[in-house]
């Protein structure tokens, strides 16, 4: 990849911003990411702080699990209930397509009921207890937030 802005150079990285390729001249290091000097320097700045705060909301992040779960064991409840009711009606009236439908319903739900896919949990990322702020990957020992050794 080759600097958007010198062509004839090639990129250290691209803007996390605009997404440039960018040489060590027209790069600035924002500590996890970079940005286009005197360009995207805010933005890049911006994004970053975002990404921390919504990492460092494990309340918000514990609710999106949970809501998760529910809605797929309620999906996986009205595909069973349609189903079996379906299957049922095809039953007493002797209609084959209605049974067809309603089994394959029924079945489709039990799939997805055995189905677990990826594992999310609610702890995935490093948090500081005094804080909150998020310090997965932080080598350093000490929550760069509140100063805290942990």
């Amino acid at each position: 990849m080759k600097c958007a802005y010198h062509p004839e150079r090639d990129a250290i990285g691209s803007c996390l911003s605009c997404q440039r390729g960018l040489c060590s001249d027209c790069a600035v290091d924002m500590d996890r990411g970079l940005a286009c000097k005197d360009r995207c320097e805010a933005e890049v700045r911006r994004l970053l702080d975002l990404r921390d705060f919504s990492f460092s909301q494990p309340h918000y992040f514990a609710e999106r699990v949970r809501a998760g779960r529910i809605g797929r064991a309620v999906g996986i409840g009205w595909g069973l209930a349609a189903g079996s009711i379906l299957f049922g009606i095809g039953v007493y009236y002797g209609a084959v397509p209605l049974m067809v439908v309603g089994g394959l319903a029924a079945l489709v739900a039990l799939v997805a009921l055995g189905f677990r896919g990826r594992p999310v949990r609610a702890d995935q990322f490093r948090l500081c207890p005094t804080c909150g702020y998020n310090i997965t990957g932080n080598t350093t020992g000490k929550c760069p937030e509140c100063g805290r050794f942990v």
